[in-house]
């Protein structure tokens, strides 16, 4: 197809144009030319002319082409452990594979088939191998939805035993695909013969000396009228033992033992089922954990005005943390301390709402600044924020305290002064929080972990800020009110506080330990999964406390077998990183030395990797979840030995291909082909009159 870039009409003048210049040249002139020969040159000159003037109106080309694209099947795979630890895992282990590819080879003709494996993540490909050690049957719903929602998808299968253990249960999720959901149930849904830890709790710290609570929940299924043995181990010994008489067909059974934290370090504790004759899966008899014990614990002094939800939010996300003790002072008890009581009595102060305009709030906020102890600020809506921020010679502030901005948060990327999860960016859908209108201005040692975000635009304005005095005194500053709304909306939306949690623990941990003045530093978190890979940082500074990464850093990690491991870090900006990969269940230590100019510095820690046996812990099929989620998204539930009329089913289904025309412009001045043909006219327009002696 031809089209112009300017108005037709134009054309009209390029033919007027070329007609007038062409009869002027072979009728008008006098040119000795019989009429033939005149009216073929007259005809040749005019295309040239015309051809010349209408590329001026810059013409171009369309190419018009459609293709279609075939419907989609989407099959959703359970490639978790738990389907070959039934009675049918043979079956399922020889034969899946074969069925879905044979499915696959049915439906090509009309369908492109898609398999997705589906265990702790979601993965595209066909590599079935029942390796995974969670299954995460929601993810399957959000990973369609968020990545075929606009894709022509007739069906969608999922394959699954209906147990998960991992986010929420998959009825909760919405199918946004045209196409039903179809399931096909695997495993044995009827109840077998078992013993179960199904909880084990306990502190992840303890403190020398004093008790810790071991809590235990267990399920029996079958068995009735025999007797069972539950033990717990630790310090290398047994530390109690309670003897379980069988009197129903399904006994739950819950018990605390308060056990003594006896050695500083980390300790290993293992609390074991007896197992019984018949039991087929014993797995789940055993859970070990890890507890932390410490000589002391930090104690936290929080301050405030009035009573706010915010202060409950805080307050309670630390005391989980069994490392620190919180005293609460309202303003007028707070002045009954002085600063050397607060200076040996606290790691670290959390004020809310100080200073207000309230003259007891100025003293105390006076009392506070006058403490060399770390310090974190929460204000609020009724907080002299000019008085707050000025005070502090790293910031400055202008604004109206009586004014509020709405904003959420976002991560700052840059962030470095500790590492906290940003799941899918979830600051940024939390609930908004009230800010006071102004500017705040920092210095550039300050690092900023949470950036105001308006309307969905991120600002260069903090919302979450980190400082310190020229002294060396940690402070922090949230300058929003409503941070309670954040604990509630995570909960609202993944049943935990797990995030929040982690921030607010993170950030007292960081304000609140003494700062590390050694030359050499190593970080490492003391507790992984089996999963997870094991990551440690370092950073070494010269005489001059200069960030530097010339020497060579070793690291050896032990098991509890004593085998050994003998790694090197590797140099990352100005810093040094391990990744050791992923690590057996159990305890392990590391040393990590380095040597310059003839002295080596050490550093040494542990950290332990809990095994993931949540695929362990229920083998009963979960026939009737997978009915609903057939049900409830306009599929139909199948079970595998119906196969053959599932696999006829999604062969019956109409196959309703989409189309797609793909245009391609180009510029008709850029083809070769209109090149040459010019030159060939006008040559032989130059041929014939040279040889009628016109030239």
């Amino acid at each position: 197809m031809l089209d112009f870039s300017y108005p037709l009409w134009y054309l009209i003048v390029c033919v007027l144009f070329s007609l007038g210049l062409s009869i002027f040249l072979y009728f008008y002139n006098s040119v000795h030319l019989s009429k033939p020969w005149r009216a073929g040159l007259f005809l040749l000159r005019f295309l040239v002319l015309f051809a010349l003037s209408a590329l001026l109106l810059k013409p171009i080309l369309k190419y018009a082409s459609i293709s279609y694209e075939k419907p989609i099947i989407l099959v959703g795979i359970d490639n978790s452990k738990s389907i070959l630890l039934g009675k049918d895992s043979a079956t399922y282990k020889s034969e899946l594979a074969n069925k879905i590819e044979e499915l696959k080879s049915n439906l090509s003709a009309e369908f492109e088939v898609k398999t997705l494996l589906i265990g702790d993540e979601i993965v595209s490909g066909d590599k079935i191998d029942f390796s995974e050690k969670a299954s995460n049957l929601s993810s399957f719903m959000d990973y369609v939805n968020d990545n075929y929602a606009y894709d022509n998808v007739s069906a969608g299968v999922l394959i699954s035993d209906g147990i998960f253990n991992k986010a929420t249960n998959p009825n909760y999720k919405k199918w946004n695909i045209d196409g039903g959901l179809y399931t096909v149930a695997l495993g044995d849904s009827s109840q077998m013969s078992d013993q179960k830890l199904t909880n084990v709790r306990s502190n992840s710290i303890a403190f020398l000396g004093n008790k810790f609570p071991i809590n235990v929940n267990l399920q029996i299924d079958g068995f009735i009228g025999q007797k069972s043995m539950v033990k717990i181990v630790g310090y290398g010994k047994e530390i109690y033992s309670q003897e379980i008489e069988i009197t129903s067909n399904s006994l739950n059974l819950e018990f605390q033992h308060l056990a003594d934290a006896e050695k500083v370090g980390l300790q290993k504790f293992t609390v074991k089922i007896l197992s019984l004759e018949g039991e087929l899966n014993t797995i789940n008899n055993e859970q070990v954990f890890y507890v932390k014990v410490k000589d002391k614990r930090q104690k936290i002094l929080m301050a405030y005005d009035f009573p706010h939800p915010d202060i409950a939010a805080i307050r309670r996300s630390i005391e989980d943390e069994e490392s620190y003790e919180v005293k609460m002072y309202r303003t007028k008890d707070l002045l009954k301390l002085d600063k050397e009581n607060i200076e040996e009595n606290f790691n670290l102060i959390v004020a809310f709402q100080i200073p207000t305009g309230d003259q007891k709030s100025k003293k105390a906020f006076s009392l506070l600044r006058s403490c060399n102890t770390p310090q974190w600020y929460i204000s609020s809506s009724h907080t002299d924020h000019l008085l707050l921020f000025n005070s502090d010679k790293g910031i400055e502030w202008k604004g109206q305290s009586d004014k509020n901005n709405s904003v959420q948060g976002s991560i700052n990327a840059n962030f470095d002064l500790f590492t906290i999860t940003n799941d899918k960016g979830v600051q940024t859908e939390y609930p908004p929080v009230k800010v006071p209108f102004g500017v705040l201005n920092y210095s550039v040692g300050s690092q900023v972990l949470s950036f105001q975000t308006v309307s969905g635009i991120i600002t260069q304005y903090p919302l979450w800020l980190f400082t310190s005095s020229a002294e060396g005194i940690r402070k922090s500053y949230f300058f929003g009110e409503g941070i309670w709304h954040w604990k509630m909306s995570e909960y609202e939306h993944s049943g935990t506080y797990d995030l929040f949690d982690e921030t607010v623990t993170k950030t007292v941990q960081y304000l609140a330990s003494k700062k590390d003045v050694s030359r050499f530093r190593v970080y490492c978190e003391t507790s992984f999964y089996e999963n997870d890979p094991i990551e440690l940082n370092a950073e070494f500074y010269n005489l001059s406390y200069e960030l530097i990464n010339e020497p060579n850093v070793s690291v050896q990690v032990r098991n509890e077998e004593g085998d050994l491991y003998e790694l090197e870090m590797v140099r990352k900006g100005s810093k040094y990183y391990l990744n050791v990969g992923k690590l057996s269940p159990g305890k392990f230590s590391y040393k990590a030395s380095v040597n310059h100019q003839g002295k080596e510095m050490v550093k040494s820690g542990e950290f332990s990797v809990k095994k993931l046996d949540t695929e362990y812990k229920n083998l009963q099929a979960d026939f009737n979840l997978m009915r609903g989620l057939a049900q409830k998204n306009g599929g139909k539930f199948y079970t595998y030995n119906k196969w053959d009329e599932f696999s006829a089913e999604l062969k019956q289904k109409k196959a309703v291909q989409r189309s797609y025309e793909e245009v391609e412009i180009k510029d008709l001045i850029h083809q070769k082909w209109l090149f040459a043909l010019l030159v060939l006219i006008i040559g032989l327009e130059w041929l014939i009159r040279k040889r009628e002696g016109v030239i």
